[in-house]
């Protein structure tokens, strides 16, 4: 039994938290230290340190994307080959889907990628949400094989996280010990 509220499984080690804070604090080391350090802009703050670590996130899978559709496909070496050389190798004799390709890896995580596009090819679109907020507008963001990781807050970041397949989380079942009775009833002799 515990009293802890969430799990998550991530890089296959177990963690239990009582807050949404702590789970994240496991992906972002230092991020429950926050509001020690910036008391009057911790919302900001924090939406900062999420967003960040979730544009890092949208780089390392777009690299592992693309080394797994080089591999698929045949080509000896990616690990010796920039990523844009990866994308024009994996696209083949379809140039436009080399260029689309080649333009969602070369962009910057922060910036949106494709808005509105259909995208049917083997390598998904990994974009993070927040790059598709502009000012009061929101940018469609391209539809079909996409990974969209989203830091609004730390319950998105959790989910869109495990909807990518990098981490399990969800809530634990309500501590089951407190439903017991505590009085025993006629003793059998």
């Amino acid at each position: 039994m515990t009293d802890k509220r969430y799990e998550m499984v991530y890089g296959n080690v177990p963690y239990q938290a009582d807050t949404l804070t702590e789970l994240v604090d496991v992906l972002i080391p230092g991020y429950t230290d926050i509001p020690e350090f910036f008391p009057d802009d911790i919302p900001v703050k924090s939406l900062e340190a999420r967003t960040m670590f979730a544009e890092e996130t949208v780089m390392t899978l777009r690299d592992l994307y693309l080394v797994a559709a080089a591999n698929e496909t045949g080509i000896d070496n990616p690990g010796d080959m920039t990523t844009v050389e990866i994308a024009d190798a994996v696209a083949g004799y379809d140039p436009q889907y080399a260029e689309d390709l080649k333009l969602m890896v070369s962009t910057d995580p922060g910036f949106p990628v494709l808005v509105g596009a259909a995208w049917d090819h083997p390598v998904p679109v990994v974009a993070v949400t927040t790059s598709f907020v502009d000012g009061d507008d929101i940018l469609p963001p391209p539809s079909g094989n996409v990974v969209l990781i989203d830091p609004t807050n730390e319950s998105t970041l959790l989910r869109t996280m495990q909807d990518a397949g990098l981490l399990s989380f969800g809530e634990l079942p309500p501590d089951q010990s407190a439903a017991i009775d505590d009085d025993p009833g006629e003793e059998i002799i």
